[in-house]
């Protein structure tokens, strides 16, 4: 059933937390070795005022000191979740005392690995140095360093002593102004950081550089023609005042939280707490849209989509092929930093009726081994390596199950298309497994199931209670007739579509289909060109090994 908006307008509501209310003009009273004129008196300021760094005492900030890696986690990760830390799992770095001061701020670093470590060990006590910090904060910020521009590394005359693996990470900051150089031409990117740098870093990311519309760059919201996209952006707290008839949803960078208006409800109010947070719109119509979000700097939005599907969805054919082996938990995580929200992966069932990811109905290809995985048990399968066809990063890949999947996409924002093969001997009891999986981790709203048999797409339909549920069936030729077959798999609130190898797709035959209700999307598609004309024809999604998202 087609929803429309109201006009919503998204206010930031700053969490109020009595350490922030020291005012910064009381701290350039009692700072004596903040004098005035020095270069980072301002953020030192604001670091101090929005209680992201205490002084020493209440007349030293101790500028010039260096910051360990424990309070360099205190700081991040206060900054991220304000009071609100969230659980470690149990995760302990075997140098961090359960009784250390920094103990939660540093094991919560294991599970989300924004400051590097070394394996089991974070080296508390050691300085911080620059090259940590900015992966840390650039990471936490959700800015990509993949399309940075690594030649602005050229002008410092230390570039060859940045490790490889963070050049990306560390143009990236150069060109959002979160990292710059010192006069002698260096980076100095492996020297500890002194307190007044860390608040300056602190102060450069604590504003979004909004544009009123378009927010430029990474981490920032941008409007499509088919709603509002963003990648990851920060915001202490945020208030939404809606709006009628609109699905909005803000996906947490470890958690989705969906809010939905009824019609009638006017001046509703939702609070998120503190977080890294994705916008996307689930619904949109002609309606305009003001919105304030994080820092209280408006942007005008107004949605041109007129169909259902607002967003165009780019999956990442089995995880991508990036590099990591198809299927793989890492592979989805691969695609996750490469700016996928869609993934697809591949079910199978083991004889111990496990569901599995895995294209292939038996080994060889994705694994060592040999042998039907339907008569495999799954601690069986999970001795076997799936990275023989793949180099040696991923030598000790295993097969994930369903369930790993599904909580991998739910940690990290993905949204799966699930393909389910065996469909002759699929049952309401596999459906029902599924279905309850995705339940647990209130994932079954975030799921398009796809497969090629249609009493798979039926029992799916049958046994789930979701009312927005998204069916997809697979075809490999232009098929008229599916219009009728397609009509039993619809209801009133779900939505069916096709997903066809676009070899066989033309504009007549996708306007025939969109215009009696269904979604049109296509398979396997690699070349840019390409994407653009079938976007042009009217496909609502592709799925790719190699192209980024549209």
């Amino acid at each position: 059933m087609r929803k429309k908006f109201g006009c919503i307008r998204i206010m930031a509501a700053l969490a109020v937390i009595a350490v922030f209310m020291m005012l910064p003009s009381a701290i350039h009273a009692f700072y004596e070795d903040v004098p005035e004129g020095v270069w980072y008196r301002d953020n030192v300021a604001e670091a101090t005022a929005k209680g992201w760094f205490q002084g020493y005492d209440r007349t030293h900030f101790n500028p010039e000191g260096y910051t360990t890696r424990a309070e360099a986690a205190k700081v991040i990760y206060s900054y991220i979740y304000g009071s609100d830390i969230p659980s470690d799992e149990g995760f302990s770095y075997e140098d961090v005392n359960s009784s250390a001061w920094y103990e939660r701020y540093v094991n919560i670093n294991g599970i989300y690995n924004l400051i590097p470590a070394y394996g089991r060990y974070f080296e508390p006590d050691v300085f911080i140095t620059r090259n940590d910090l900015v992966v840390a904060i650039v990471t936490a910020c959700g800015i990509n360093p993949e399309y940075a521009d690594e030649s602005v590394l050229d002008k410092y005359t230390d570039r060859e002593s940045i490790s490889k693996e963070y050049r990306g990470i560390i143009a990236a900051a150069l060109e959002r102004g979160v990292l710059s150089g010192f006069d002698d031409g260096r980076l100095k990117m492996n020297a500890p950081v002194t307190r007044a740098q860390f608040a300056t870093f602190m102060s450069r990311i604590s504003v979004p550089q909004w544009q009123n519309g378009l927010i430029d760059g990474d981490g920032n919201i941008y409007e499509t023609d088919r709603g509002i996209i963003s990648d990851y952006f920060y915001t202490p707290a945020c208030m939404i005042y809606g709006g009628n008839d609109i699905i909005f949803e803000f996906i947490h960078y470890n958690d989705t939280f969906e809010l939905t208006y009824e019609s009638g409800w006017k001046n509703s109010e939702v609070y998120l707490p503190p977080g890294i947070y994705r916008i996307a719109v689930k619904y949109a119509d002609d309606s305009p849209i003001d919105a304030y979000i994080g820092s209280m700097i408006k942007f005008n939005y107004m949605p041109s989509v007129t169909d259902y599907d607002r967003i165009f969805r780019t999956a990442a054919h089995r995880g991508g092929d990036f590099g990591a082996p198809e299927n793989t938990l890492s592979a989805f995580s691969l695609a996750a930093k490469k700016g996928y929200s869609y993934i697809e992966c591949d079910i199978r069932w083991t004889s111990d009726n496990v569901p599995v990811v895995c294209h292939n109905p038996s080994l060889g290809r994705p694994a060592e081994g040999f042998g039907n995985i339907s008569q495999m048990t799954f601690d069986k399968l999970r001795k076997y390596r799936f990275s023989s066809y793949k180099k040696t990063d991923y030598e000790d890949e295993a097969i994930a199950s369903y369930e790993d999947m599904i909580k991998l996409c739910k940690k990290i924002g993905l949204n799966p298309y699930v393909e389910i093969y065996d469909g002759e001997v699929f049952t309401a009891q596999r459906a029902a497994q599924l279905i309850d999986i995705a339940r647990k981790y209130n994932m079954e709203y975030r799921i398009t199931w796809i497969s090629s048999y249609f009493n798979v797409l039926m029992t799916i339909k049958e046994v789930s209670v979701q009312p927005d549920l998204r069916l997809l069936y697979v075809c490999s030729v232009k098929d008229y007739t599916l219009k009728w077959k397609m009509s039993e798999l619809k209801n009133a609130t779900n939505r069916v579509g096709l997903d066809v190898n676009y070899k066989y797709l033309d504009e007549n035959y996708i306007d025939f289909m969109k215009q009696a209700g269904f979604d049109m999307e296509c398979w396997t598609v690699n070349d840019t060109s390409t994407a653009q004309q079938l976007i042009n024809m009217g496909v609502t999604g592709i799925t790719t090994d190699t192209l980024k998202p549209y």
